[in-house]
């Protein structure tokens, strides 16, 4: 459980820890979304065999991809923003006042990272199907 108050150790941050990582989790959706229209700018600017290169190799439905898992991932890390506000008590502090509003999205995306990857790695084991059922 996460912890707004008290003092600081290798498990209970900071309030201020627990602000950047309040921000962080409900800045991803902005940050997504900003990465995702800089990319796509990038594509309509390319020159045109370039741009036909790309569209060969799916560029366009691989950022439609991304696009959607990172709207999965946002939906998420919200929940689990709200999850942490209501735990810690953490709900009278403006969260987007930290790097432009977005927090520190590297240490969002090593969570997402350790949080989905291990997931994703048991479908592929005998059992999976349990999972399902």
């Amino acid at each position: 459980m996460l912890r707004s108050s008290g003092a600081s150790s290798s498990t209970t941050g900071t309030p201020e820890d627990l602000h950047l990582a309040l921000s962080s989790l409900v800045g991803y959706r902005s940050a997504q979304t900003a990465s995702l229209a800089t990319k796509r700018s990038s594509f309509k600017h390319l020159a045109g065999r370039q741009r036909a290169l790309a569209r060969e190799l799916a560029y366009p439905e691989r950022q439609e991809r991304v696009r959607q898992a990172g709207e999965v991932n946002a939906a998420f890390l919200e929940a689990l923003a709200g999850l942490a506000r209501r735990e810690t008590g953490a709900l009278g502090r403006s969260w987007s006042r930290t790097k432009g509003g977005r927090g520190d999205q590297g240490r969002v995306h090593e969570m997402i990272k350790q949080f989905f990857l291990p997931l994703h790695s048991l479908r592929s084991m005998p059992w999976a199907s349990l999972l399902t059922a």
